[in-house]
């Protein structure tokens, strides 16, 4: 994820109510980039490992972290919101299929629950707090949960064959 700038200030013309995914509002606060890091490099190793240069991993456990990592890039690069805006093609796709997972379900759905609820609403100057911000949170949580559970497989995966979008 060497190519992704974490916590840029995105800025644009202030967004109307029914145009609320927040896709270039200015960040103001930057974050706890340190935690953050640690998770992002567990994933880019598991990323670089798994999952190829293009198409779905050959296994459930990869496609698991090509999904999170496409939510976790939408994020940080454009924006995004799975459940908002042009959040709902470009990531809502990967957060259904990581609350299918069976291994995995009961806590994506309670994480990206959590994270739709605790996401931040633009102030009057499209400005949010980047460190309040829930779905960041949930974003890292789900990483998270995501790299304990590949990692706990040590090398035992399961051979996928399904696209996570």
């Amino acid at each position: 994820m060497k190519y992704l700038k974490l916590f840029e200030s995105f800025i644009s013309e202030k967004k109307d109510d029914k145009n609320v995914s927040m896709k270039k509002a200015k960040r103001v606060n930057e974050g706890k980039k340190e935690d953050n890091k640690v998770v992002e490099d567990r994933l880019q190793k598991l990323f670089n490992k798994l999952v190829p240069g293009s198409g779905a991993a050959e296994t459930i456990e990869g496609e698991m972290v090509r999904a999170v990592m496409r939510v976790w890039y939408r994020y940080f690069n454009d924006g995004d919101y799975f459940f908002r805006g042009y959040g709902k093609e470009t990531a809502a796709s990967s957060v259904s299929w990581l609350k299918d997972q069976p291994a995995i379900a009961k806590d994506m759905k309670r994480i990206w629950a959590e994270a739709q609820k605790n996401a931040p609403k633009p102030n009057s100057d499209n400005e949010f707090d980047a460190e309040k911000d829930g779905y960041l949170a949930g974003i890292v949580k789900a990483a998270e949960v995501i790299c304990n559970y590949v990692e706990g497989k040590k090398g035992n995966y399961e051979k996928n064959s399904k696209d996570s979008r």
